[in-house]
């Protein structure tokens, strides 16, 4: 078939080559780009319009191949356009304007009045993704100018002997005469017929050969108009035409609820600073959120510069170690995507963050927070602008780079964002207005005389003064602290405080209990705390204050194992059994490795290992033998878990792997001396089937598998200690570590070149390998899908249905899937057994149903 610029054959004919130029792109660049980091072919639609955006247009138009026979894509803009020098530009890669731009990071990425997205200088190799010949007709500075380049044109060739381009051209009145029926055909309007000055320069990209499975699916309106709608921010002064009609913001008919304006409300800001620090204790690695310099915490009301040069700046607040943050958030009276939207794969309800005014979340409006209660999260629409994220973008631009502290920060700002205004909603769904504050006046009420007894009594055991407005200066308030313990008082503030963390409020704190149920056990818990006042201001025993309070304690988790999930339950179940001895906590590590899916015997006993973990796929078996380690922190001797001991044990029940699970305090004991490891990790360092697990990193394993499972790969490496990073090299665990030795937790410090980590990172070990699984519920069954329908159309009778069979179906092409994301979920499904796949990833095989496949990805808990 004719090229778009053959077909201009008179045009070719009768213009001058005004310059014939190199191609200074790499064929396998081109194919990576194309085929890999725009799979979806609406992401590559998109990339040609977010380029109309960049050149300052006002107006855009695409035209897509809706009729049989047709197989071309229109893009028409009226932006600033090319002249010989930029279309020779256009295909040098490495010297593209934008990179330019780029260069001096003390200046704001600006051009044609407008904030840049573009910045990498690749979107135009997106258009190969779609078909296989790109034409660009330019007109500028009173001439016509077009350029073809095909796909053929530059496979086979390199940097060394690049392809040539030929660019022609003509003035623009001679144009017009042979340009005016191309335009005609696929309903193009005719720039020069146009009123006013908008359409003095405008450009037509022209993508040729559409491939088939494309037409079919990939281009449809009702799929294109929504992502377009989203992906750029489109205004009175950018409009998007798709074959004639205008693409419009969606409006929302429905009631708002409750509503939120970054850096226009106090509240929120005092909300996200406290949500902040306590964040920052766990990200900086600091002993108590009191240690977080206020540096970490600290917002402050900005601005934004507007998209464009005549938009006004956006208020917002400015974020430590992240920037300004700009937007607002609403609650909806009623859901915002309907059924039908939903099964296009069209989302009305989330996150969408924007950087320069571009959509980088697209197909993750969770943003990779923890999933939200859908009675609100249905309700909820953020549109959030982020430039500090920037810097982190990755080359595809629709998401970020997860292992920068950006990223983390982000998640903690969106899920204040949310916690705040659903709180706000409930209120006002539920209409009840909550004031702890009236707690004590309630309370003195009901019991005049023993109330300020009990409060005397909580008083003098922290030694402070009594409050001098008496109770009516006490509140009730909920804060996140490391402890156990529900409740407790503090002196400083004159507050009760109910412990956020304890597991009874984490489990009211989900998505099926109104806010209410935690102001009412709230008040309940502080009514116990001043009951045990009550009991020490009037002399009871110190020793049965003690039991009444264990009593309290234990039932509040026995109530709370009502409410969790089955990684809340095991996770409760080791912290509290690693102190009672190595029997009950053997019984716990066996149940929480049979809550992640694993093959686990349990044997116990002076002359076996404690348990055999099994973990297998097609032709693979990974065998461990496990020494759980539990007791008093203060008497447990590392020279219980000898290393002579796991080598036979494991040599006795053919293991390839010994790994010794306790708590991090007992892997932190010291040695011989106060600055020394202690032998067991000495040993473990200098023994290669020896490795450590400590309780929180496999809690951290059991609440990431209950998002997502693991598959074989991610657990024999997390087993074996391997880095993540390059080779995987092995790791060295330190009792602690001088982080100033290092900027990336995984850097290779020693001369072997191995990573050093302390046991506090073990945890964060777990979450760089599970990060390499695909997190996506909806992609996986979609994968699964694929995978069992390729199974069905397969008709070799010799050999399995291969993987790569799998890219081409129209579901995963249609949800940007990558082949690491389908061969680490087919890794996972044959960890259950219900699947398989070979050693070397080339083929596969579904045996059973793709529900009971999933059911059993998700683990189940041991009776």
């Amino acid at each position: 078939m004719k090229s778009s610029f053959e077909e201009l054959g008179s045009f070719k004919e009768e213009s001058d080559l005004d310059r014939q130029s190199n191609i200074e792109v790499n064929f396998d660049l081109l194919d990576q780009v194309s085929s890999q980091l725009y799979r979806n072919p609406r992401r590559a639609v998109e990339e040609l319009v977010c380029n109309s955006y960049d050149a300052g247009a006002r107006e855009c138009y695409i035209t897509t191949p809706e009729n049989e026979g047709d197989d071309r894509l229109y893009v028409l803009d009226n932006g600033q356009s090319m002249n010989e020098r930029e279309l020779d530009r256009l295909w040098d890669i490495a010297d593209s304007p934008k990179k330019q731009l780029d260069k001096d990071q003390d200046e704001d990425r600006v051009d044609n009045g407008r904030q840049q997205i573009g910045k990498f200088g690749i979107g135009k190799l997106a258009a190969f993704a779609v078909g296989d010949v790109l034409t660009h007709v330019a007109s500028k500075e009173d001439r016509t100018r077009a350029v073809t380049v095909a796909k053929e044109d530059i496979e086979g060739r390199d940097f060394d002997s690049p392809p040539k381009c030929e660019i022609f051209g003509m003035d623009n009145q001679r144009a017009r005469e042979f340009l005016s029926e191309y335009f005609e055909d696929p309903g193009l309007i005719k720039p020069w017929e146009q009123d006013g000055e908008d359409w003095e320069e405008w450009t037509l990209a022209i993508v040729d050969d559409v491939k088939p499975d494309i037409l079919e699916e990939g281009l449809k309106s009702q799929y294109l108009r929504p992502m377009i709608r989203t992906a750029i921010p489109l205004s009175t002064d950018f409009e998007v035409f798709l074959n004639g009609s205008e693409i419009e913001e969606r409006e929302i008919d429905s009631e708002v609820i409750s509503s939120l304006k970054l850096g226009q409300n106090d509240d929120f800001k005092n909300h996200l600073k406290s949500d902040l620090k306590d964040a920052w204790e766990d990200i900086g690695n600091y002993d108590s959120a009191d240690e977080v310099p206020e540096e970490k915490y600290d917002c402050r009301v900005t601005e934004i510069d507007g998209y464009e040069e005549e938009q006004e700046d956006m208020v917002g607040l400015h974020v430590p170690e992240l920037g300004p943050v700009a937007g607002e958030a609403k609650v909806y009276e009623e859901t915002l995507t309907s059924p039908k939207r939903e099964k296009r794969d069209v989302q009305d309800h989330g996150y969408r963050i924007r950087v320069r005014g571009k959509l980088v979340n697209r197909g993750e409006p969770l943003f990779d927070t923890p999933q939200k209660s859908y009675k609100y999260w249905a309700r909820f629409i953020s549109e959030l602008e982020i430039p500090g994220l920037d810097e982190d973008i990755l080359l595809q631009r629709d998401s970020i780079d997860e292992s920068q502290t950006e990223a983390r920060v982000v998640r903690e700002v969106l899920d204040s964002i949310f916690n705040f205004l659903r709180a706000d909603a409930r209120r006002k769904l539920e209409d009840e207005e909550i004031d702890p504050g009236a707690f004590f006046e309630r309370l003195s009420t009901l019991s005049p005389h023993k109330t300020p007894e009990a409060l005397q009594g909580l008083v003098e055991e922290k030694g402070v003064d009594f409050p001098s407005k008496g109770w009516e200066e006490v509140d009730v308030s909920f804060k996140r602290f490391d402890s156990d313990t529900l409740a407790r008082y503090d002196g400083e503030s004159h507050t009760i405080q109910i412990n956020k963390n304890h597991s009874l409020l984490t489990a009211l704190d989900e998505e099926s209990f109104p806010e209410t149920s935690r102001e009412v056990i709230g008040e309940a818990l502080a009514g116990q705390l001043l009951s045990i006042g009550y009991l020490r201001h009037n002399g009871v025993s110190p020793h049965l204050i003690e039991g009444s309070e264990e009593i309290v304690e234990n039932a509040a988790r026995s109530a709370a194992k009502l409410l969790q999930t089955p990684a809340q339950y095991h996770a409760d179940k080791l912290r509290t059994t690693v102190s009672e001895g190595s029997d009950p906590f053997e019984r716990a590590v066996v149940d929480a490795f049979i809550n992640l899916g694993l093959d686990v015997t349990h044997y116990g006993g002076s002359d076996k290992p404690d348990a055999v973990v099994d973990i297998s796929r097609a032709g693979e078996n990974f065998r461990i033998a496990v020494e759980a380690k539990g007791g008093d922190k203060q008497k447990t001797d590392h020279k219980e878990a000898s290393i002579g001991t796991m080598k036979e044990h494991a040599e006795d029940f053919d293991c390839q792997q010994s790994v010794v699970i306790s708590s991090t305090e007992i892997f932190q004991l010291r040695g011989q001396s106060e600055d020394e490891d202690s032998s067991l990790l000495d040993q473990v360092n200098q023994h290669e089937d020896i490795s450590i697990m400590t309780i929180d990193a496999l809690n951290e394993m059991l609440e990431n598998h209950q998002k997502n499972p693991y598959d074989y790969t991610q657990l024999k490496n997390i087993f074996e200690m391997r880095s993540p990073e390059g080779e995987n090299p092995r790791i060295v665990i330190k009792k602690e570590v001088d982080e100033q030795d290092y900027d990336d937790l995984f850097t290779n410090r020693e001369e072997d070149g191995r990573p050093v980590l302390s046991v506090e990172e073990l945890p964060e070990l777990t979450d760089s390998w599970w990060e390499r699984m695909p997190r996506n519920e909806k992609m996986v069954r979609t994968i699964l899908e694929a995978a069992k329908e390729q199974q069905g159309n397969h008709d070799g009778d010799d050999t399995k249905p291969r993987i790569g069979l799998i890219y081409r179906r129209d579901a995963v092409i249609e949800e940007d899937i990558n082949d690491e994301d389908i061969e680490a979920v087919l890794s996972s499904a044959a960890l259950t057994g219900l699947a398989w796949i070979d050693e070397e990833g080339k083929y596969y095989e579904i045996y059973q149903s793709v529900d009971e496949i999933m059911n059993k990805m998700s683990g189940s808990v041991a009776s």
